[in-house]
C-alpha cells in the first residue's frame, strides 16, 4: 500500500516538475572488477526522467495460413507500433514467438506510464478498433495476459 501511494505521489510529481534536476536514473551493468556499482562509481550513470514503465502482454493464437501477415503487423515496426507511436510515451512494441508451438505469440507494449496509455486510447480510439477488427481474422484466439510495470 504504501509502495503505491508513494508512485502515485512521484506520478504527480513527473507530471508537475522536471525531475532530471531532481533525481538520479541510472543505468547499471557489471563492472569487470566484479563490484556491484553505485551511483559514484557507475560511468554509465545519467540523468533522465523518474519513470514508471507500464507494460501490456497479449498472448495470440495465430492461424498457420496468417502468421507471415501477423507478424508483419504485430511486429516492432508493424501496423500496431505505427499507430502507437502517434502517442506520447510509448517505448516499443517486441513480438515475442512461441518455441514449443510455431502459432503462439505474445507480444509486449511499453508506455512510459497507464495515463500516456489511457491518453493514447481517448485520442486514437477509432483507428484502434478498426486496426483490431482488421487483424481478427488472422488469430484463432487472442488474450490479454496483463499489465505489469517494471520491479
Amino acid at each position: 500500500m504504501f509502495a503505491e501511494a508513494l508512485q502515485a505521489l512521484l506520478r504527480v510529481l513527473e507530471d508537475r516538475y522536471d525531475v532530471r534536476d531532481i533525481f538520479p536514473f541510472r543505468e547499471f551493468s557489471e563492472e569487470a572488477n566484479g563490484e556491484q556499482p553505485t551511483l559514484r562509481n557507475n560511468p554509465r550513470r545519467s540523468w533522465g526522467r523518474l519513470k514508471f514503465m507500464h507494460i501490456i502482454l497479449w498472448k495470440f493464437t495465430v492461424r498457420e495460413e496468417r502468421v507471415q501477415e501477423f507478424t508483419g503487423a504485430y511486429g516492432s515496426d508493424g501496423d500496431w507500433a505505427q499507430l502507437f507511436r502517434r502517442a506520447e510515451g510509448y517505448r516499443g512494441t517486441q513480438l515475442l514467438r512461441s518455441g514449443d508451438d510455431p502459432n503462439i505469440f505474445v507480444t509486449v507494449d511499453r508506455w512510459d506510464s497507464a495515463a500516456c496509455f489511457e491518453t493514447f486510447q481517448k485520442r486514437y480510439g477509432e483507428e484502434y478498433k478498426k486496426l483490431d477488427a482488421r487483424f481478427e481474422a488472422y488469430t484463432l484466439s487472442e488474450e490479454k495476459m496483463g499489465v505489469f510495470s517494471e520491479a
